[in-house]
């Protein structure tokens, strides 16, 4: 019994002069196949409903998929944390790629200046004390006098 058999009975009953018995059959009918119609608008409706939220979520899936894709292909290319051929380390460093700079302005110990490393010079905790307002104040006094 499919919905096709039922249209197909109710169609029958139509057909030539419908006795007593057949039409209170088909005015019972009629109003059960308007709401199984309803109902079929609403299962469509719910089956595209649930097919669009699908497509949308495997469409998101996909982006991202192409997205970690790019990522690991450029990680397996090129590697991970790896100085670009033809450069040492220290080379890397100056070039600004992710090393240390040193020679930018109050990288030096103390008030000292430049790229020289003169921390197997300092002998105690005392060489590095001092800043530039204990110097000024020193340079003032000085000059009073």
């Amino acid at each position: 019994a499919t919905i096709g058999d039922l249209f197909v009975e109710l169609r029958g009953l139509t057909d030539g002069s419908p006795c007593a018995a057949q039409l209170e059959a088909i005015t019972a009918a009629v109003p059960l196949v308007l709401q199984l119609g309803r109902l079929l608008q609403l299962h469509v409706a719910v089956v595209q409903w649930a097919l669009h939220r699908a497509l949308g979520y495997y469409s998101a899936l996909l982006r991202l998929e192409l997205v970690l894709l790019g990522v690991f292909g450029s990680l397996f290319d090129v590697g991970f944390c790896t100085a670009p051929d033809g450069e040492s380390g220290d080379k890397g460093a100056e070039s600004g790629g992710g090393g240390l700079q040193d020679d930018v302005e109050g990288t030096g110990m103390g008030e000292g200046e430049g790229k020289k490393d003169v921390s197997d010079q300092i002998k105690e905790e005392g060489q590095l004390v001092g800043d530039s307002a204990t110097k000024a104040d020193e340079a003032s006094d000085g000059d009073k006098k």
